[in-house]
């Protein structure tokens, strides 16, 4: 997934109602304190190590809220951005460079904090390659898009974008069935003739074991314990069948998990837990 895979007209949307949210054309503050004929130079400045994630959503910003402001990066997406490092300048209007400045910097913090979180993760793995860190559907609502963009510019993976993807059966699919695993899979198959993926969640050693002799595609062990995993993982299985885990890990319990026969490790907290990455536009 990358901007040109975004909608561009989403982008465009999702900028254009935080402007208004933040009523940057009503902003009393600039508007009787600065002239609008006064121009300036800006610095965009990191406050924090971390991954530089939404250039494109600021530079946008910015433009909507004048076609006279430029906004010229040093870094790119995906870059490594350091404290006190100087990302970008800005120039053009002051008014309207401090009116939509909230704005530009809130989506590129939250972005850059998804990709950094990300990629933290996927540094613990170290050399790890056959594990992928994958997100989840826990995102903000509306903006999963750019959320799930920000992922990948961490290093990380993308999981289903929505229910439409693939098939992910739970536990409340099941206990709101009176259908067996075997009878839903099944169907599944003949109704839809192979063309979806299917994922099946279990949450102990029991299930899995019974999971595994339906033809899934992958087996999601939701908060089990590393013991659990370990020996399902002992199971003799189909080859075409990939392991997932989610529920509990963190930065400080991962390490335990990335020498394991899996293939998948989902965390919802690089979307929904993910901390600002601290940046400030500054006058030159």
């Amino acid at each position: 997934m990358k901007y040109q895979y975004i909608d561009k007209n989403y982008i465009k949307k999702i900028i254009k109602n935080a402007l208004e949210e933040d009523c940057v054309q009503q902003d009393i503050t600039s508007s009787y304190l600065i002239p609008i004929n006064l121009n300036g130079n800006f610095q965009l400045i990191a406050k924090e190590n971390g991954i530089l994630c939404g250039t494109e959503i600021f530079k946008e910003t910015f433009y909507q809220m004048s076609k006279k402001i430029i906004v010229e990066f040093k870094k790119v997406d995906g870059d490594k951005i350091n404290k006190n490092e100087q990302i970008a300048q800005i120039k053009g209007p002051v008014s309207k460079i401090l009116s939509g400045e909230r704005v530009a910097l809130n989506f590129l913090q939250m972005l850059s904090g998804v990709s950094t979180i990300t990629n933290e993760f996927v540094k613990r793995l170290g050399k790890e390659k056959n594990i992928q860190i994958r997100d989840t559907r826990k995102t903000i609502p509306t903006m999963r898009a750019l959320q799930k963009y920000a992922v990948l510019q961490g290093k990380g993976h993308n999981h289903r974008d929505s229910l439409k993807e693939f098939i992910l059966i739970k536990d409340n699919h099941l206990n709101s069935s009176e259908k067996n695993i075997n009878e839903i899979i099944n169907n599944y198959r003949k109704k839809l003739k192979n063309k979806y993926l299917i994922e099946l969640e279990v949450e102990n050693l029991l299930q899995a074991q019974k999971a595994l002799k339906n033809d899934i595609d992958v087996l999601l062990l939701d908060n089990m314990s590393i013991q659990e995993i370990k020996k399902v993982c002992n199971i003799n299985r189909p080859s075409n069948i990939k392991i997932e885990i989610s529920g509990g890990i963190n930065l400080q319990n991962i390490n335990q998990y990335k020498n394991l026969p899996i293939d998948y490790i989902a965390i919802g907290a690089i979307t929904h837990s993910a901390k600002y990455l601290d940046m400030s536009i500054e006058i030159e």
